[in-house]
């Protein structure tokens, strides 16, 4: 019985209501509807990631969560929101989708802005490595809001690899900590003497978290920029043609300012 409710619930007018998102897809969802559904998933979603302005619980967890536990959850679990606006929201809500592209582009691209600005301020190694997961969710959710191939085939991308990168970081960061029991910049410095092994490896993540051409870092971010000039140049309405432009040439600003805190961090800790 329990597996029969879970599975359909039928309705009094003998409809049958189905959690089956290949069947929701298939019958559609009134238009009405489909507003106020998107703005609900997308809440949830970007919380998850967490992307701006919803992301008022990352610094606090960041602060107190196990190193190994946050490891994952920045490397891995962030994805399962942009998942969400792949597997969900795309194809079950596609005119509410299209209706607020780009409110969706210009959060990310305030995720992008702010993440960076916010990483420039801090001195927690932690915190730093947080808000640049925020800036970077942002181009996640920029390609996949692109709406074409190649800022979909960046998100992807970009996912995986900002996985490795940041999976890399953190453990660094870790062995940082067991060996000087501090996380505070200002505490550290001078660390590529000591610990020069680690010091290269350290640099390679970093590079490949900035998006250095031949890192893995590079092929997720110039999908994304790719599929956003394509749309603001030749796919996109008159109407949105300087807005969606705008947003792109910000988002190669936030490549820049991933670039700036990222090394500046390198250089005070290791040098």
């Amino acid at each position: 019985m329990s597996r029969a409710i879970a599975a359909a619930v039928i309705s009094a007018d003998g409809g049958e209501l189905t959690f089956s998102i290949q069947t929701i897809i298939a019958r559609g969802l009134p238009e009405g509807s489909q507003n106020w559904i998107f703005w609900f998933f997308a809440a949830a979603f970007l919380v998850k990631m967490p992307a701006f302005p919803l992301h008022g619980w990352m610094p606090d967890s960041y602060r107190a969560a196990p190193l190994p536990a946050l490891a994952v959850f920045s490397a891995v679990l962030s994805k399962v929101g942009a998942y969400g606006f792949l597997r969900v929201v795309l194809p079950m809500i596609p005119d509410a989708s299209d209706l607020f592209q780009t409110t969706m582009l210009v959060l990310a691209i305030g995720s992008i802005i702010y993440g960076s600005a916010m990483a420039f301020t801090k001195t927690d190694l932690r915190l730093v490595l947080g808000f640049s997961s925020v800036a970077q969710l942002g181009f996640i959710t920029a390609g996949i809001f692109a709406f074409n191939g190649s800022g979909a085939e960046g998100a992807l991308l970009q996912m995986i690899n900002h996985g490795l990168s940041t999976g890399g970081l953190f453990a660094t960061f870790g062995m940082i900590y067991e060996r000087y029991h501090t996380r505070e910049i200002k505490q550290l410095g001078g660390l590529a003497r000591r610990i020069p092994i680690l010091s290269l490896f350290m640099l390679l993540f970093t590079f490949s978290s900035i998006g250095l051409p031949g890192m893995n870092g590079f092929a997720g971010e110039f999908l994304i920029l790719l599929g956003m000039f394509q749309r603001g140049y030749a796919d996109a309405p008159a109407l949105y043609h300087f807005q969606w432009t705008t947003i792109a040439v910000l988002a190669v600003f936030g490549v820049v300012l991933g670039a700036w805190y990222m090394l500046w961090l390198y250089q005070r800790v290791f040098f």
